[in-house]
């Protein structure tokens, strides 16, 4: 079976390079601009023109009124069936790590696909876009807040989802922390839910050891470089403050973490036992 990561992501919040990174760890291939040249070579359409139709779809009442879908399938139709094919194929071909695209979406009811959505705080994702992508436009931070509205559009015309809504993802991560780190919560993730989704009834606790060693040895290695990230943001004149908030903040989450999942499934669990021991004899129910 194969192992299928998606990422969605905000505009210059590092979401793509995220992506190639967790790829090349897990020696899979990561499929970016290579879906533009797929949906080129098969649509006969420029890689500028599907590059445009994926992050300026129409929507809203009037784009509705005025489009010309009475008289059949628009261009970005035929893409969006084609985007869909080409991406189901490639899923079904091998693991892989898909960028946008609303793979997330397209692949939903893929059971082993974990999927991701990447954001972070607009001062970064300014930064970002005046650093790494060279972008320069008057005013940079309209700029980027359109991306992102473009991107909604597009996912929330063709999906019955909402673009960036948590509910939609299996695990959603600020790159606040820091691109390595994210990469490395990214990569646990996917080996965790890869070692889980093999257990069966009849496995051991050998067997269920192995994901969970997995899964918080990977929790260490991106806990340091996150709160390395998070204190260099910091004053040096309150490295002392800014440490002790980090330690209670994530004491004080995992505490309540616990306590609410407990509670919740110890309460589920007793509230379904009477139904599920009712066909047992009657010494084992008093035990039970």
């Amino acid at each position: 079976m194969n192992r299928i990561i998606t990422i969605s992501r905000e505009f210059g919040s590092g979401g793509r390079t995220i992506g190639k990174k967790v790829a090349d760890k897990l020696g899979i291939p990561c499929y970016d601009s290579e879906l533009i040249e797929k949906l080129a070579q098969e649509s006969g359409f420029t890689k500028d023109y599907i590059k445009e139709a994926g992050e300026y779809t129409p929507g809203g009442f009037l784009a509705s009124a005025f489009s010309n879908r009475a008289f059949g399938p628009t261009n970005e139709d035929i893409l969006w069936e084609m985007q869909c094919r080409i991406i189901t194929e490639l899923a079904e071909k091998e693991s892989c790590v898909i960028v946008g695209r609303c793979a997330d979406y397209i692949l939903r009811e893929e059971p082993y696909c974990l999927k991701t959505f990447v954001y972070a705080p607009l001062e970064q994702r300014v930064r970002r876009a005046r650093e790494a992508y060279n972008v320069e436009q008057p005013n940079l931070e309209s700029y980027v807040l359109r991306q992102d509205k473009a991107r909604a559009s597009y996912y929330n015309y063709f999906a019955t989802g909402r673009w960036g809504d948590s509910r939609e993802y299996d695990l959603c991560i600020n790159s606040r922390i820091g691109i390595d780190a994210a990469v490395e919560v990214v990569k646990t993730a996917a080996c965790g839910m890869a070692g889980l989704s093999t257990l069966t009834p009849d496995s051991g606790y050998f067997h269920l050891l192995i994901p969970l060693a997995l899964t918080s040895g990977g929790m260490s290695l991106a806990m340091a470089p996150s709160t390395d990230q998070l204190m260099a943001n910091v004053p040096r004149a309150r490295a002392g403050m800014g440490s002790a908030t980090n330690d209670v903040t994530r004491e004080v989450g995992a505490s309540l973490g616990v306590a609410v999942l407990g509670s919740v499934l110890g309460g589920g669990y007793a509230a379904n036992l009477a139904g599920s021991v009712a066909d047992l004899p009657a010494q084992v129910q008093d035990v039970m």
